[in-house]
């Protein structure tokens, strides 16, 4: 399947690096070809161009799984002490559903499942029965504990789940010295600086997986930071 598309979608704006984007292509379409049951969840969807990528994604395998998308459309939600040193502030991010809508009736996809609530509040009956792909941007150490708890008893063996914003600065950083001392990327002159932009993500993924059999392993995104887990 050609994901040149990737580059269409995320062309004037999106909040992840192409790299990342990638990485969801390649990973939902391992739960794709390997027949994992469920439906696709994104928790915090913003303009819908990761959830955009997700649906061509499906569409070019002719899967049937749906997509349900869960956002308050209104912004971040209230910082915690374990999200201090955050680079954002209570109420950014805030976008119109709208904005998904449009977005995707430009590239012609169709609609997800929107789901308007704080992830706090949604509804169990608001979730698929069973899952095999998650995308969790949450951003705060309160929405990435609310939305691990809210999909991981639903989650089907085999499941991907991707924790964007989970930042190990001393791993991370040992991989923006090898990105910039790569002799290709020295070749082109890019220059990779990775920063820790959501600390609470990575307190509140610890803190879920001390008791549970999975562990987050990074994945290579530029200068942005993101992990996976499988279900096992």
């Amino acid at each position: 399947m050609d994901n040149s598309f990737i580059l269409d979608i995320i062309e004037n704006d999106s909040m992840m690096s192409v790299e990342q984007e990638m990485n969801i292509f390649h990973l939902l379409s391992r739960v794709i070809l390997l027949k994992i049951p469920g439906g696709v969840v994104e928790f915090g969807c913003h303009e819908g161009l990761t959830t955009a990528i997700m649906q061509k994604t499906l569409d070019g395998f002719n899967s049937k799984k749906k997509i349900y998308v869960y956002d308050s459309f209104e912004g971040l939600p209230k910082f915690s002490k374990q999200d201090s040193n955050s680079i954002l502030n209570e109420g950014d991010l805030n976008t119109p559903e709208d904005k998904l809508i449009k977005n995707f009736k430009k590239l012609k996809l169709k609609l997800p499942k929107i789901n308007k609530y704080w992830f706090k509040d949604i509804p169990l009956s608001k979730l698929p029965k069973n899952i095999c792909f998650a995308h969790l941007d949450g951003d705060l150490y309160s929405s990435i504990l609310e939305s691990l708890d809210k999909i991981y008893s639903r989650l089907s063996k085999g499941a991907i789940v991707i924790i964007d914003d989970y930042c190990d600065l001393k791993k991370h950083k040992k991989i923006e010295r090898k990105l910039n001392s790569n002799k290709w990327n020295k070749n082109t002159n890019r220059k990779y600086f990775i920063k820790d932009i959501f600390p609470g993500v990575k307190k509140a993924s610890d803190k879920f997986f001390r008791d549970k059999k999975e562990k987050p392993d990074i994945l290579i995104s530029g200068d942005q930071c993101h992990v996976y887990f499988i279900k096992k």
